[in-house]
């Protein structure tokens, strides 16, 4: 049996007694969020702060669930090593897991939320003037650029590195880009570590292409690359971007 529980001694006394215990937790009623058949997402106002609680009903979904580590636990642990490395994260507050002989194994994960922050997928989708601002996304394009780079440094893959998991906060003359959600993400190495790579690059790309011109697309594998400004791409660099541009032709 394998029983973890970590909380934050920092909370309110309203988060502390509402996340006392996994069974807490799970006997919650908050705004439903999102909701998978293995998980479930709240918002949840307390102690005047926002938190969101990820709940799993499982440790993951088909073999999954009977090997390795749980995605609650892996999400966690993504979500620390990507603030060892210096990324914005969102803070976690409560993280654990139980599991009985029968190998069912449930967990919890719970995210203070960040204040005045909007997803860049519902950015997109309002059409927002802040995409038009070109200080505002050239500072967001860097930090995601940023991101993305560190990540694949350390041979990590996000594999959902879409423009939903990524809020912007800050102010327009100085956002701050903060990642979310993360249970998918793994450290890879040849020959399947250039293809995750590509696929995260891909991911961001598939509303890039409607929302951004070619060549802010462009800045922004630039940026990732590190090129200096006038610095040509190279023809390996060309190929790259034609592959990122195409990654998801034909696939569902």
């Amino acid at each position: 049996m394998i029983n973890e529980w970590w909380i934050d001694d920092g909370l309110g006394p309203e988060a502390q007694a509402a996340f006392a215990s996994l069974e807490h937790c799970f006997q919650s009623t908050g705004d439903v969020v999102s909701a998978s058949g293995i998980s479930e997402v709240q918002r949840l106002q307390l102690d005047g702060k926002t938190y969101y609680l990820k709940l799993y009903f499982e440790a993951g979904a088909r073999l999954n669930k009977y090997l390795g580590k749980s995605k609650v636990r892996r999400e966690w642990e993504n979500l620390l090593a990507f603030k060892r490395w210096g990324l914005s994260v969102a803070k976690i507050v409560v993280r654990g897991e139980q599991s009985t002989k029968w190998l069912q194994r449930r967990g919890v994960l719970i995210t203070e939320g960040v204040d005045d922050s909007v997803d860049l997928a519902e950015l997109a989708r309002q059409s927002s003037p802040l995409l038009k601002q070109p200080d505002w996304l050239f500072c967001v394009i860097e930090q995601v650029a940023q991101a993305a780079r560190v990540m694949h440094q350390h041979r990590f893959a996000h594999n959902d590195l879409k423009w939903r998991n990524i809020l912007v906060s800050g102010t327009e003359d100085s956002p701050v880009v903060t990642l979310i959600d993360c249970p998918s993400g793994r450290y890879w190495s040849w020959p399947f570590w250039e293809y995750r790579r590509m696929k995260d690059l891909a991911c961001l790309d598939t509303i890039a292409k409607h929302a951004l011109t070619k060549d802010q697309r462009v800045r922004f594998m630039r940026r990732y690359w590190q090129l200096s400004d006038g610095e040509p791409l190279s023809k390996l660099q060309q190929r790259k971007l034609k592959r990122i541009a195409s990654f998801f032709s034909g696939k569902k």
